[in-house]
């Protein structure tokens, strides 16, 4: 199950979510790259943390050190304007089966 949006589920006002990162090499440069473009589009602040060690999403170099391997737990952090649009679609690239610039199946 894909996690939502949920002003239910935020802590304070940052919405937190545990998700699992399905990118088949884990989180490396292509994904990396995606999240950080969309992130720098957008208002809002986004944290991706792995055990102890913190990501700015705007950062590719930042989400590369965080050394996610496939099937890693991830916390993603999300807080400002358009948090809903910029959580839905980080969610989408990490954890989609393919990498973000893969066509679609069947294409």
């Amino acid at each position: 199950m894909t996690p939502t949006f949920s002003p239910t589920a935020a802590y304070g006002h940052i919405q937190r979510t545990v998700i699992v990162a399905n990118p088949p090499l884990g989180l490396h440069l292509r994904p990396a790259n995606a999240i950080a473009k969309l992130v720098r589009r957008s208002k809002c602040a986004v944290t991706i943390t792995f055990g102890d060690k913190a990501a700015d999403a705007r950062s590719p170099s930042d989400l590369l050190m965080l050394f996610a391997p496939p099937g890693t737990e991830l916390v993603l952090l999300v807080d400002g304007d358009g948090a809903a649009e910029a959580f839905e679609a980080v969610v989408a690239i990490l954890t989609a089966a393919g990498e973000p610039d893969d066509p679609p199946p069947g294409s």
